[in-house]
């Protein structure tokens, strides 16, 4: 009886160790990655946002009182002034408060601006979750895609509507996450860059 009990331990061991070698592992839902990937984006610190304003923008602009006009120079050329309420949400990459409206060497009329406030990313739609080897971990891993944004609802209506309102400006980014499981349970492990 006692050698039917290790030959059955046996045998049991057997099939623990061809059930782990297999790589049966619990599989990885997108609302489980989500959250997963979100965690790191809401302990991470936010980032300014830079984004271009065209034509439509600067007008926008004019009527939300971020800026004025303060010199034309002719039909299309114009230098206009960041209002005080223009100042607290964007700042221009030169440092000074001007915005000298010209063409840019593209030809293009727009002007590059970037957030005061830092913004935070938000990880959105999940594209594919693959099986993969993550460098450095040992066991399985996870390729997750999904779409990064910055989050701008917390901009005002007018400033989210001259940014959304330029197909130049790129709010959301394809990305991917590598997630490893640990302890039986999935985890986040990086955002390949």
């Amino acid at each position: 009886m006692h050698a039917r009990v290790v030959r059955i331990s046996m045998l049991l061991a057997a099939f623990a160790a061809l059930f782990m070698a297999t790589g049966c592992k619990p599989d990885l839902t997108n609302d489980q990655a989500l959250p997963l990937i979100q965690a790191h984006y809401d302990q991470a610190q936010g980032m300014p946002l830079v984004f271009k304003v065209d034509q439509v923008g600067m007008k926008a602009g004019v009527d939300a009182k971020y800026w004025t006009m303060t010199k034309k120079l002719n039909e299309m050329w114009a230098d206009f002034k960041l209002t005080d309420e223009g100042k607290k949400l964007i700042k221009l990459p030169n440092g000074k408060d001007v915005i000298e409206w010209r063409q840019d060497p593209s030809g293009k009329f727009q002007y590059e601006m970037v957030t005061v406030a830092p913004l935070k990313l938000k990880a959105r739609e999940v594209k594919e979750i693959r099986d993969e080897i993550i460098p450095g971990v040992k066991g399985p891993g996870k390729v997750v895609v999904y779409m990064e944004a910055h989050d701008i609802t917390t901009l005002p209506n007018d400033l989210q509507n001259i940014i959304l309102g330029n197909a130049n400006n790129k709010i959301a980014v394809k990305r991917q996450a590598d997630m490893t499981l640990e302890n039986g349970a999935w985890a986040f492990h990086a955002i390949e860059e």
